[in-house]
This record gives C-alpha cells, sequence and structure tokens, in this order.
C-alpha cells in the first residue's frame, strides 16, 4: 500500500533529501581540499626570491587545483545524489536521465552556495 508521503514523493520529481545529502558532501569535499591545496601552496612557497616556484607557476597551479577541486567534489555530490534518490517507476529512459541530471545540478547549485557562503564568512 502506497502512503500518501510516498506517493507525494513520487508526483514531486524530485529528492530534497539525496540532493541536500549530495550538497553537503560535495561542500565538504570542497572544503577539505581547498585547504590541502593551500597547505600545498604553503609548501612551494619561498620567502626568497631565489628559491621556490614562480608567481606564474604558482598561479597556474591554484587555477588547476581549484579546477580540480570543483569537478572531483560537484562529481561525488552529484553522483550520491543520483544514487540517494527516489527510484522512479515507469518512466522513460531519457526522463530517468533528464532528472538524474537536475538532481546532480541542484546538488552543485546548493554546494556551491554553502560553500561560498562559509568561505565569504570565514573572510569577513
Amino acid at each position: 500500500m502506497v502512503t500518501q508521503r510516498e506517493s507525494l514523493i513520487e508526483l514531486d520529481g524530485i529528492s530534497w533529501g539525496a540532493i541536500f545529502a549530495g550538497a553537503l558532501a560535495a561542500a565538504a569535499l570542497t572544503i577539505i581540499l581547498s585547504v590541502l591545496g593551500s597547505g600545498l601552496g604553503m609548501a612551494i612557497v619561498s620567502p626568497w626570491s631565489t628559491a621556490g616556484v614562480s608567481a606564474t607557476t604558482f598561479g597556474i597551479s591554484a587555477i588547476l587545483w581549484l579546477s580540480i577541486t570543483q569537478i572531483a567534489a560537484s562529481g561525488m555530490g552529484g553522483f550520491l545524489a543520483g544514487r540517494l534518490r527516489v527510484r522512479w517507476e515507469g518512466l522513460h529512459s531519457d526522463e530517468v536521465y533528464f532528472r538524474d541530471t537536475a538532481h546532480g545540478f541542484l546538488t552543485w547549485a546548493i554546494a556551491l552556495v554553502v560553500t561560498v557562503s562559509l568561505f565569504a564568512s570565514v573572510l569577513g
């Protein structure tokens, strides 16, 4: 027997619990990898002008690290949201693919807002 709550979840088409779980995991991974990247960045910079890496190398490395961090965290959060979602019965595979993509996008958006808010509060 289907309860009223289960029928609302199926009609809604969005599993908010899965989205928030994926967003939380993505935000946590972003923070962990950002802290790790900061430590690695401090390790390669030297206060002496004749030692360490150049500013160009440091800048390119930082951009690459932040890009990889965002790709890994967003991918992991979206994957988690897709795996935790409510299973939809009787839908065409294109519709399931679209809904999984929407779950991943919403996960990324919420994780981005959470991460930016946290970093902004730390800087303030």
